[in-house]
């Protein structure tokens, strides 16, 4: 059997069509017409043997049926044909994640530099992305396009998207492993069924993009249907040069938050941002520098604040044209004393001690 591909497990496949890797086991299931799988606690591959050079989609209908390791480990992995060399999408622990793997099982490194690293699913989908549960069954899909081929015929680049329960998770640019690609499906610590397989050529993504905008005006979108075309540069950057501005680099204090679907543009003065992180607090000491007289004339004048746990200076301000001053966002639980000074030098230094702020409004 090759591309396309429409199989149902209705009975048994070929001697050679499917072959395990690591320590999968899998059987033909004549009554639920399926292929049944187990694996024990580690990396383990049922490869179906068709190959894809260039631009095609895989699918899988599995069912999750047993999980003794409790860890909720299934997904997909697409090899070269080199052991377990290649891309997994898997979920664990209720997460999924695309990672690279080398031929022995080795590294599992998450993509990165890509169209969205292999850790982060595209933006949005957290919310509606799938748990993969004992008991259920959900398609798991892949999708590849690629770019230019060299004069061996061998892609300089793929473009890769998986899917789970038809929701798009992952968007990976890599050129890593640039030949063909395998499809299995994936299994750690548990048993389950693979009911029915199905790909085809091309994948039916659009052209494959010359760049990829990250942080652009417009967001990441899903690619939808079309035909398949590649460009004729083999060097096209697919990482992440944007191709327009940056426009989520606006400050709330900005006119540009101020916009259709966004926020009131205001600026909000931040107070805690001038605490002493050895005295702050909520605390406040207020008070007025004057001469006495009659009646009393406010003096603008140098005012300092010592701590008395530690005797050392806190802040200093000034007095303004009615004498007041004031010292904010001060530790409730010290003592503090209040020195002022005449730097006309007609008066000595005026001191008020054992003085304990006030609760800030």
């Amino acid at each position: 059997m090759s591309y396309p591909l429409s199989e149902s497990f209705a009975t048994a496949p070929a001697t050679g069509y499917t072959a395990v890797l690591g320590g999968m086991a899998a059987t033909h299931n004549n009554v639920q017409q399926s292929i049944d799988i187990s694996a024990p606690n580690s990396q383990s591959i049922l490869r179906f043997n068709e190959t894809a050079h260039g631009d095609f989609w895989f699918e899988a209908d599995v069912e999750f049926l047993t999980d003794p390791s409790a860890r909720k480990h299934i997904g997909l992995w697409m090899t070269t044909g080199n052991g377990s060399e290649g891309y997994r999408f898997a979920h664990i622990d209720g997460a999924w994640s695309v990672t690279r793997w080398n031929s022995g099982f080795g590294d599992g490194a998450p993509v990165t530099g890509g169209v969205n690293d292999g850790a982060k699913p595209v933006a949005g989908v957290i919310d509606v992305a799938p748990t993969f549960n004992v008991g259920q069954r959900m398609p798991l899909r892949c999708e590849v396009i690629v770019g230019a081929f060299d004069a061996n015929g061998v892609p300089w680049a793929r473009l890769i998207q998986f899917k789970a329960g038809g929701v798009l998770m992952f968007q990976v640019g890599d050129a890593a492993y640039r030949g063909k690609l395998i499809p299995g499906v994936f299994l750690y610590g548990a048993t389950a069924s693979v009911h029915a397989i199905a790909g085809d050529t091309p994948s039916g993504l659009p052209a494959f993009p010359a760049t990829v905008g990250v942080n652009a005006a417009d967001d990441l979108l899903p690619l939808a249907g079309g035909s398949t075309s590649v460009p004729p540069d083999p060097a096209a950057n697919i990482a992440v040069n944007a191709d327009c501005d940056l426009m989520r680099l606006n400050s709330p204090n900005s006119e540009l938050w101020n916009r259709g679907g966004g926020y009131d543009w205001h600026f909000h003065a931040i107070p805690n941002g001038r605490k002493n992180i050895h005295f702050s607090g909520h605390g406040f000491i207020a008070g007025t520098v004057k001469e006495k007289g009659q009646p009393d004339q406010p003096l603008v004048r140098r005012v300092q604040l010592v701590s008395e746990n530690t005797r050392v200076l806190v802040a200093e301000t000034w007095s303004d044209a009615t004498g007041a001053y004031r010292f904010e966002l001060l530790d409730l639980s010290q003592r503090y004393t209040v020195v002022s000074y005449d730097y006309k030098q007609m008066y000595r230094a005026v001191i008020a001690d054992n003085l304990r702020p006030e609760m800030m409004p």
